[in-house]
Parts: C-alpha cells; sequence; structure tokens
C-alpha cells in the first residue's frame, strides 16, 4: 500500500501514516488502560512518546545541513526510514533495559506491539480508500489479533510467551504477504528488531 493520501488536520497536512501511526498509539495505550490496567498503558505510552521524539529529532542526524539551514525545520520533518531504524533501536533498547531491570514483562511488551502493529494496519487503509474487503481483512485481523492477545495477557498460562510469539511471527508474516509495496523494509526492520528483543 503507498502513502497516497493527506489529511489536514487543525490547519496541518500530514500523511495517512502519521494519523494512522496517532490512532494505533491512542487505541492501543485506551485497550491497555481498560482491560489491562493503568501501569500498562502508562509504560506503553512511554515507549510510543520515546519512539515519536526519537523518530521526529532523528531528521538532525539524517539533514544535518537542512537543519543548519533552517532550524525550525525539525518540526516539519522526520528522519525518514533511517530515522523510524534509529528511533525503533532506541525503544527496543529501553525495552530490553526495562526488562532487565525487571520493570517491565516480555508478554507486556508484545502485547504493546502487536495490538500497535495491528490497529496502525487497520486505520492505514481505512485512510488510503481501500477496497471494502482488504479494510474488512484488516478489521478482523487486528480485532482478532487484539482479542487473543488480551486473553493470553489475563491468563496465567505458562506457554503464554510461545503463544504470543508464535501469532506475532503470522500476524507479520501475513503483513508483509498482503502488502507488497510500500514500507516494507521498514516492517522488516520492525519485525527483525521484535524478533530480535524477545528472549
Amino acid at each position: 500500500m503507498d502513502n497516497n493520501m493527506w489529511y489536514t488536520v487543525f490547519k496541518v497536512s500530514l500523511p495517512s501514516s502519521s494519523i494512522a501511526f496517532i490512532l494505533a498509539t491512542v487505541l492501543t495505550a485506551l485497550l491497555c488502560w481498560l482491560y489491562l490496567n493503568k501501569k500498562t498503558a502508562d509504560v506503553f505510552l512511554n515507549y510510543a512518546i520515546t519512539f515519536i521524539v526519537t523518530w521526529k529529532f532523528s531528521y538532525i542526524v539524517t539533514d544535518w545541513q537542512g537543519f543548519i539551514d533552517y532550524p525550525l525545520s525539525v518540526f516539519y520533518f522526520d528522519g525518514g526510514k533511517v530515522g523510524f531504524a534509529i528511533a525503533l533501536a532506541v525503544v527496543i533498547g529501553y525495552a530490553v533495559w526495562d526488562r532487565l531491570k525487571g520493570k517491565e514483562s516480555t508478554v507486556n511488551q508484545i502485547t504493546y506491539f502487536i495490538l500497535t502493529y495491528a490497529s496502525y494496519h487497520f486505520f492505514f487503509v481505512l485512510l488510503n480508500n481501500e477496497s471494502l474487503t482488504v479494510v474488512i481483512s484488516w478489521l478482523v485481523l487486528a480485532i482478532g489479533s487484539a482479542a487473543i492477545i488480551i486473553a493470553l495477557n489475563r491468563s496465567n498460562n505458562h506457554k503464554i510467551y510461545f503463544v504470543s510469539i508464535t501469532i506475532a511471527v503470522v500476524y507479520m508474516i501475513f503483513s508483509l504477504v498482503v502488502e507488497p509495496l510500500g514500507w516494507q523494509q521498514m516492517k522488516l526492520v520492525a519485525i527483525i528488531g521484535f524478533l530480535t528483543s524477545v528472549r
């Protein structure tokens, strides 16, 4: 799916990918708060804000001369695909650090990733005027993933770790197969980063 739709929100033009990410972040935080607890929603929002701020300010690294010439351009541009990879690396490092310190569980981190990933794709296809079949397919996958992950997260089953990883891998492979164009390289970076950070 190409990112070909732009929307104006409060006199600011945003690509559909940015709006989809914001909506996915809000939905994931809301689901974590309603179905898990307030602490998990807070931790997720810490990861999301760290990702957004890092991606936004990675513009300084990716276009140093543009930033020097026009310092306020940092508020209009982000780091692009390189900035996405930098932000992902920072959040993965932050998540691994939290897990090593015992502040956050692997299961919760898997929950954050899958809920955000699933809802992002649903909102993305919805905002890009995809066919009704594609929108319904992503809606079913997003709701199914959310329901399964939240149910598994609430259970005390010792196999939850392996089931969660299996669901994550199958879901992400499916999304790569269904989407032949677009941000496929960034998805691969996200998937590889996710799989290497989960132990």
